[in-house]
């Protein structure tokens, strides 16, 4: 079973509306730009989206880096590649 609820529904009753995905109801949450985001219990768990610490804005996030640099020239290895699938 779904819910249709608005941000500023999901704000108020917000344990009741967790409470019922735990019991495996779907949440479609409605923003106000006419978009949804869809809340839904998986064998895991429960699944948020992410959500930026205090203080940041969510169009601020960046995320990490690969951790390691690569050992190679990404533009030549592009490049040969390219020209291999024009000349075939």
């Amino acid at each position: 079973m779904s819910k249709e609820v608005t941000v500023e529904e999901l704000r108020e009753r917000l344990d009741d509306y967790v409470a019922d995905v735990g019991r495996g109801e779907t949440l479609r949450l409605l923003l106000s730009d006419g978009r949804a985001a869809t809340i839904t219990l998986e064998e895991s768990g429960l699944v948020f989206a992410h959500v930026p610490p205090a203080g940041i804005r969510l169009g601020d996030y960046r995320p990490s880096g690969l951790g390691r640099p690569l050992d190679f020239d990404s533009l030549e290895f592009l490049t040969a590649d390219r020209e291999k699938d024009r000349n075939w």
